[in-house]
């Protein structure tokens, strides 16, 4: 179960995700072990080694243009969405753990910006 925090929101306001059957709902008190703000969610990946969820975690405005905000992406995170692997082949699971490797170099690179 992911929580997130929506910055939006009143402080008290979470939303729960399942990562399994994707269900929502909004809870008010904390019972989680770890809570992220979200500030957008850059994609959805579908792969034969399982779903990812992309989110920006952290951002800077650095301009506006044509009186929208610019923001450059400080922070990046990616949630694993299914336990697919679990029940994958070998190969599979090989290729997988070697895309996770991927996302987690593309989590700590900076220089994405977004409107």
């Amino acid at each position: 179960m992911f929580c997130v925090k929506i910055p939006r929101k009143p402080d008290t306001t979470l939303l729960s995700i399942s990562p399994i059957s994707r269900y929502q709902h909004l809870c008010l008190d904390s019972q989680f072990a770890s809570i992220w703000s979200i500030f957008s969610v850059v994609r959805m990946l579908k792969l034969m080694a399982g779903s990812y969820l992309i989110v920006i975690t952290e951002h800077d405005c650095v301009g506006t243009y044509w009186g929208h905000p610019i923001y450059k992406v400080s922070s990046l995170k990616v949630f694993p969405c299914d336990h697919s692997l679990s029940k994958s082949l070998a190969e599979q699971k090989k290729a997988g753990s070697e895309f996770s490797q991927l996302l987690n170099v593309a989590e700590q690179t900076c220089g994405l910006y977004l409107s």
